[in-house]
């Protein structure tokens, strides 16, 4: 098999992205996770790692990231919702041994010069991978590796996931400021989805009317009526509360 760069790059890419949607649709549709489209991704990947034309360092990191998050499956099958997160996975049911065949292909992958995406998925993966849960977790090493992979890579997208790391690590008032940065700092065609996250995050912070104020903007911002409908029961929502505090103020004056 004779692959040019660009080529194994678009291929690469195909395999990293059909591999998300497995675990984007189960996500989605709250449904379990399709296996065997994983599977399928990483015996690809693998078969890439043997050939000497395709065995470059991104290929072998992105097997990396498949095997370490491929690891935590059987945490998440046969639970639904917030159960299926990160912190809240039992870990001891990880799969052990993809866990140390993704550690062992990671150090694989740090042998050439070219850092990746998906070096960054696979390091963030493995300290995940590393932690006995999710306090102990190393989530400043985490933020400093999209700190690393933005200072060459500066995408809206790495940087959002930041900014979620940073939630984890600092609060939803960290997370705040890193998403209003993002505002800032980048030019997007629509940004209701980022303002529809400070809204969310001031409303979890119980702040209804920076909540309100976002939740405006971003229903303004949105084309479908699928959203303009989502934001309409989420500024109803803040007004409800604000006239609840409201009451409640007055009540307590007299």
């Amino acid at each position: 098999m004779n692959e040019g760069s660009e080529a194994l790059t678009c291929r690469l890419k195909k395999l990293y992205t059909a591999f998300n949607q497995a675990f984007q649709a189960a996500e989605e549709q709250d449904c379990e996770i399709d296996t065997q489209l994983c599977s399928e991704a990483i015996e690809e990947t693998r078969s890439l790692c043997t050939d000497p034309l395709t065995n470059k360092p991104e290929t072998l990191a992105l097997l990396s990231y498949m095997l370490l998050k491929t690891s935590k499956i059987p945490a998440i099958l046969g639970v639904i919702g917030k159960k299926r997160e990160l912190k809240y996975q039992d870990r001891s049911l990880w799969d052990k041994a993809l866990i140390e065949e993704g550690l062992e292909h990671l150090n694989k992958s740090a042998e050439g010069n070219t850092v990746s995406v998906y070096h960054l998925k696979a390091a963030v993966s493995a300290c995940h991978s590393l932690a006995k849960d999710s306090k102990s977790t190393d989530w400043k090493h985490i933020v400093s590796l999209y700190d690393r992979y933005l200072s060459f890579n500066n995408s809206v997208e790495i940087a959002l996931e930041r900014a979620e790391v940073i939630s984890s690590y600092k609060g939803a008032r960290a997370e705040i400021k890193a998403i209003e940065e993002i505002i800032g700092n980048y030019t997007l065609n629509s940004k209701h989805h980022l303002y529809e996250k400070l809204g969310n995050l001031h409303s979890r912070l119980h702040e209804y009317k920076d909540a309100l104020k976002y939740f405006e903007i971003a229903s303004r911002q949105a084309q479908s009526k699928t959203d303009k409908s989502k934001f309409k029961k989420k500024i109803q929502y803040c007004k409800m509360r604000l006239d609840y505090k409201k009451k409640y103020t007055l009540e307590l004056s007299f």
